[in-house]
């Protein structure tokens, strides 16, 4: 693509901006006098890690340093000159110089950007839009609509237990009845706590047979058996399942790129570039963590025990899907993603 650009972009791309090993360069002026304008820096360079095993760089008045900048001052010789002293040597007026040379720096950075996902960009939707994810959104619905009260059994016990497989045993409550009995024969109850011996013995079985002969209260007692994996598929909406996810994420995509000349971007163009592409990514990264989830959820350990709390909780649910089901490989949608953050990578590593 580099042929269609203009001379001045061709010119921005094959800058090297970084260098390494800057006192080695030819035709160095080691020093020079006070008072010298800069012209315009040339390269910029960080070489503290070197600066621990040797000594440090000189610039060219001098200082120690060890990161900075080649500079061509205005008789066109080059010296070097550290980052933090720059201002202090060259006066006020290098600060502009410094923001000029930063603002190229990000130029060539962002149009090398553009340019590596226009070349993987059509791929990548293509490879988009063949995503097999209707299968998760029909085990969704299925377990959504299909299950009744089984379903919404499951999602409300999961919701409340965070993944907690909780199951409900029905036991009487001795305590209530007992209490519920007082309320309706307190007379008997007295006379129980006043009589000893074998008197009290025998009000002690009379109240018994007096529970016993009222209507029993029960009790739910919690079981815990055991955690759900991928528990939060059960919980997703309508609005975030795997094929919505990827619909928003082609939709992102499809507008990163408006198909203008290099050119004719600006900041907020870039901006829009990355913003897209950025959002489009975590969409899909959530829709393959949905997919994940339902592996994880239709395991045959975890339905095991769902199994088990099901006919504890007395209801029938069973979760399947297609043998081999998974989020499929995306070698296209991967070239993208490093197109989008191989520059980025290399420029905060630098």
């Amino acid at each position: 693509m580099r042929q269609f650009l203009s001379e001045r972009y061709q010119q921005l791309l094959a800058r090297q901006f970084r260098i390494r090993f800057p006192d080695q360069l030819s035709g160095l002026t080691p020093s020079v006098e006070k008072g010298v304008k800069a012209q315009r820096i040339v390269h910029w360079y960080d070489e503290r890690a070197r600066a621990q095993d040797k000594k440090p760089l000189k610039c060219c008045f001098g200082h120690p340093h060890g990161r900075g900048f080649v500079v061509e001052i205005e008789d066109g010789r080059l010296v070097l000159v550290g980052r933090d002293c720059a201002k202090k040597d060259f006066g006020f007026e290098f600060d502009e110089i410094v923001k000029g040379f930063e603002a190229e720096e990000d130029l060539q950075f962002q149009v090398r950007r553009l340019l590596a996902v226009r070349e993987t960009l059509p791929a990548a939707l293509a490879e988009l839009r063949t995503l097999p994810v209707a299968t998760y959104d029909d085990v969704w619905r299925s377990f959504t609509t299909g299950y009744g009260k089984a379903g919404r059994l499951l999602a409300k016990g999961l919701r409340s237990s965070q993944g907690r497989l909780i199951a409900y045993r029905r036991e009487r409550n001795e305590a209530a009845e007992e209490a519920s009995a007082r309320r309706a024969n307190k007379r008997l109850f007295e006379a129980w706590e006043s009589a000893d011996g074998a008197e009290q013995r025998k009000l002690a079985a009379e109240i018994r047979r007096f529970i016993d002969s009222r209507e029993p209260i029960y009790k739910e007692v919690p079981i815990d058996m055991g955690p759900c994996d991928g528990w939060r598929f059960i919980l997703q909406s309508e609005r975030s399942t795997p094929a919505r996810l990827v619909e928003e994420a082609t939709a992102l995509l499809t507008h990163a790129d408006d198909g203008r000349p290099v050119e004719q971007w600006g900041k907020s163009d870039f901006a829009r570039l990355r913003r897209n592409m950025d959002e489009a990514f975590q969409k899909l990264d959530a829709a393959a963590d949905l997919v994940a989830d339902l592996l994880r959820l239709t395991s045959p350990t975890n339905m095991e025990r769902i199994a088990d709390w099901a006919m504890q909780a007395g209801v029938d649910i069973r979760l399947d899907v297609p043998h081999g089901y998974r989020w499929p490989v995306t070698p296209a949608l991967n070239s993208l993603r490093a197109a989008q953050t191989i520059e980025e990578d290399a420029k905060q590593a630098a």
